[in-house]
């Protein structure tokens, strides 16, 4: 009797781990959106929406040693004015609130030269905010944002660094508040 149930249970995990992936895929959509120069990925999963170049230089490359053991970086132009002056229009009508769920998030890769090379770009699914403006922020971050790095020792090696990823994290709440920048 015992085998018995056991083959219903592990019948039972089964069926529960295949609906958890077919949940899973059902979560994620994809689609496509033709700017004027680049051509961009938008992906909605759960109630997040993530928008990115399709050309991703770094694709497939991974860091095998962490980046900061061998670099300073210094950050050179500041994202926060490019994402207030672009994001704060389509803001005004939305109710936010200053925690983790009403966050944008940027995550900038720059290449070993402190090059701005890709972008990652995700926000709540509630917030309205046309794809071309994302064009324009990838545009504007990639001419005004960079990296300044050193070493932090003559002798550090840089080998299994592909490339420099930082995270930003604004709140949609202090952005829609933000004053007007002239």
């Amino acid at each position: 009797m015992e085998k018995k149930y056991r083959k219903y249970l592990f019948l039972l995990f089964a069926l529960i781990d295949c609906s958890f992936m077919c949940a899973q895929e059902q979560m994620e959509k994809k689609e496509y959106y033709q700017g004027v120069n680049n051509t961009y990925e938008i992906k909605y999963v759960n109630n997040s929406v993530f928008v990115s170049n399709v050309i991703n230089p770094f694709e497939g490359l991974t860091n095998e040693a962490e980046w900061r053991e061998v670099f300073k970086a210094q950050a050179k132009g500041d994202s926060t004015d490019i994402l207030n002056t672009y994001l704060k229009p389509y803001l005004k009508d939305i109710d936010l609130t200053d925690s983790e769920f009403d966050l944008f998030l940027i995550f900038l890769d720059f290449d070993l030269s402190g090059k701005l090379r890709y972008i990652i770009f995700a926000y709540p699914e509630k917030i309205n905010i046309p794809f071309e403006v994302f064009e324009t922020l990838d545009t504007k971050m990639r001419q005004n944002c960079s990296l300044v790095l050193t070493k932090r020792s003559p002798t550090s090696s840089d080998k299994g660094i592909s490339y420099i990823r930082l995270i930003g994290n604004y709140h949609l709440q202090r952005i829609k508040n933000s004053p007007d920048i002239k």
